[in-house]
């Protein structure tokens, strides 16, 4: 059996590539971080040989078969919005810019592991189809898609506390805080926003991994930041819950995502959503280094 090796790429300073990084060396699991503001120290080449197209990565001097790359972790950024890329020469560009679409292409075609965000355009179409796509597997808020203003505010005035989604960015609006509402108006002008009823209860962030890893973590109030307080394990989910946010994520076509429930006082679990672009840096402490340590075993085929 071939050693597993794992591809990391992206920015240093990207905290869910350092959280990979640094899960990777505390589980011993052979890996190549590629910084993309290095990209000028790598290449690429593939050559034909009798047993088929042989791709080799070159890097900083050290060489690996891409073959051998069980895995691929991939926050690669538009290489035009990079720190120092403007003032490359022109050449220095052109290279550049081969190699990130070189490299690219492999990850997008390539039989091993590979864990990514989605793409953008699909994130923001998720959010708006979502409910749909939701109410299979979970209760969903009442909800309303719409580019009608007085219609927004009506649904508003139904239910006192919403939450906004529009072009990726969710904002809780009330009627009596006016920025809310004039936020919310600014988006209606570029087209439909989705409106969901406020959902009281636990927050709790589900990230799903491939078909088989499902680990939980509370999220204070409706932000982006996870804890998992003084507790060893994460909060313990029934089962049905686990395969429901399993079946929702692959409904969504989505590998690697982070599905958001409300467990109300009831026992009722909510989907108020699905983020199809997680990042490790909104949980803190021992539950980011759990998911990140998962993340890195699924790349490397271990359990």
């Amino acid at each position: 059996m071939k050693q597993p090796l794992v591809l990391i790429c992206g920015v240093a300073s990207d905290p869910s590539v350092e959280a990979t990084v640094e899960a990777a060396r505390d589980l011993s699991v052979r890996h190549v971080f590629l910084d993309q503001r290095e990209f000028g120290n790598a290449t690429i080449d593939f050559a034909d040989t009798p047993q088929g197209v042989e791709g080799r990565l070159t890097y900083y001097n050290e060489s690996y078969q891409l073959s051998s790359v069980t895995g691929v972790f991939s926050r690669l950024v538009d290489a035009a919005i990079l720190p120092g890329f403007a003032e490359c020469g022109c050449s220095d560009k052109r290279r550049l810019s081969r190699f990130h679409h070189q490299l690219s292409a492999w990850i997008d075609s390539s039989p091993a592991r590979v864990v990514k965000p989605g793409e953008p355009s699909a994130g923001e179409l998720a959010a708006l189809v979502q409910p749909q796509v939701i109410r299979r597997f979970f209760r969903v808020p009442d909800s309303l898609l719409t580019n009608d203003g007085v219609e927004a505010l009506r649904f508003i005035r139904k239910h006192g506390q919403v939450m906004v989604t529009a072009d990726g960015v969710s904002m809780e609006v009330e009627l009596n805080l006016p920025a809310g509402i004039d936020w919310m108006r600014s988006q209606l002008g570029r087209g439909a926003v989705l409106l969901q009823k406020r959902i009281e209860g636990l927050s709790l962030a589900v990230t799903t991994l491939g078909e088989r890893c499902v680990i939980a973590g509370t999220l204070s109030g409706c932000g982006e930041r996870g804890t998992d307080g003084d507790s060893d394990k994460p909060p313990c989910l029934p089962a049905e819950v686990e395969e429901g946010c399993l079946r929702l994520v692959q409904a969504l076509e989505l590998k690697w995502a982070r599905v958001n429930l409300r467990l109300t006082d009831s026992g009722c679990y909510y989907c108020v959503g699905v983020d199809a672009h997680p990042a490790l840096s909104y949980c803190r402490g021992r539950l980011g280094g759990r998911i990140a340590h998962s993340l890195v075993k699924y790349l490397a085929g271990v359990s």
